[in-house]
C-alpha cells in the first residue's frame, strides 16, 4: 500500500510540473491581482502597472484570491511601452498569434466599457480593445489599424459575461483566425477577421482606455489577468481556469532576469 501511495504521488508530482512548464510557454505577463503597492505587479514578466485612483482599498476577495475592483468612475491601470514586442513582450496583439485571459465579474447596463485595451498614445487610431456591449451582459471585441480602418466592428460574445458574477474569458487571435473562450467553452460568435495591414500599439491598459485623460471607465472586479505570446488550446484554457496559473516557476523565470 505504502508503495502504491508513493508511486501515485510521484506520477502526480510528475504531472504537475509537466503542467507547469507548459502552461507557461511564451507566456509574457501574469497579474494576480493579488496585492498593490505603487503599481500591481507582473509576476511573471516585470511589466507592471501603474495604479490611477487605485488603492489596496480596491483589493477584495475574488474568485481565487483577492481581485481588484474598479469603480466605473475614475479607476484603471496603465502602462506605456515599446511598440516593440520584442524588448517586453507588449503589445501582446501580434499576428504570430496571442492569448489574453481574465476573470471578470460586473454589472450588466454598461456601455463600451473597456476591461483591457492596447492602443497609441496621443491617437484614437489603432486600438485593441475588450469591452462591454452597449448595455448588454455580453463582451465586446473591437480592432483598429493604424489607417483607422476597423478590422472587428464591435461584436459581441453570444454567452452573457456580465451578469454580477465571475466569468473565465479567454480571447485568442492567430493572424484574423480568432476564438473566444467563456468559462472554458467556445463562444459561438464569429470574430474571424482578414489581416492586411499595420497596427501599432504602444500602451496597454485595464479597466479604463489610455487617453488623456482616461476614457470609458469599467465597473466590476477583474482577476488573473494573464497574456501569452501563442494561442492557448482549448484544453489549456480549461486548465488555467480550473488550476490557474503555477507561481513556483513563475519565481524562478525572475530570478532567472535577476541574473541577466
Amino acid at each position: 500500500m505504502k508503495i502504491a501511495a508513493i508511486a501515485t504521488s510521484v506520477l502526480l508530482l510528475t504531472f504537475n510540473a509537466t503542467y507547469a512548464q507548459d502552461i507557461i510557454s511564451n507566456l509574457i505577463s501574469h497579474w494576480p491581482f493579488t496585492n498593490v503597492s505603487n503599481s500591481t505587479p507582473d509576476v511573471y514578466g516585470g511589466n507592471d502597472l501603474a495604479l490611477v485612483n487605485l488603492t489596496s482599498t480596491n483589493l477584495v476577495p475574488g474568485k481565487r484570491g483577492n481581485c481588484l475592483r474598479f469603480n466605473g468612475l475614475d479607476q484603471c491601470l496603465e502602462l506605456t511601452h515599446s511598440s516593440d514586442s520584442e524588448t517586453t513582450g507588449l503589445p501582446i496583439f501580434s499576428t504570430n498569434g496571442y492569448t489574453v485571459s481574465f476573470w471578470v465579474n460586473g454589472p450588466p447596463g454598461q456601455y463600451n466599457k473597456t476591461i483591457f485595451a492596447e492602443g497609441k498614445t496621443g491617437q484614437t487610431g489603432p486600438l485593441f480593445n475588450l469591452a462591454t456591449k452597449k448595455y448588454q451582459p455580453f463582451l465586446d471585441v473591437f480592432l483598429r489599424d493604424d489607417t483607422g480602418r476597423i478590422l472587428i466592428k464591435n461584436i459581441p460574445s453570444v454567452s452573457n459575461v456580465l451578469d454580477n458574477s465571475w466569468h473565465y474569458i479567454a480571447w485568442c487571435d492567430l493572424n484574423g483566425a480568432c476564438a473566444l473562450y467563456v468559462d472554458g467553452q467556445l463562444d459561438s460568435a464569429k470574430f474571424n477577421y482578414t489581416f492586411d495591414a499595420s497596427i501599432t500599439l504602444d500602451y496597454t491598459s485595464v479597466g479604463a482606455l489610455y487617453r488623456d485623460p482616461q476614457a470609458n471607465f469599467f465597473q466590476g472586479s477583474i482577476e488573473e489577468l494573464a497574456i501569452w505570446s501563442r494561442v492557448l488550446s482549448q484544453s489549456e484554457v480549461r486548465s488555467v481556469m480550473t488550476n490557474g496559473i503555477p507561481l513556483t516557476l513563475q519565481g524562478a523565470h525572475l530570478r532567472g532576469h535577476e541574473k541577466r
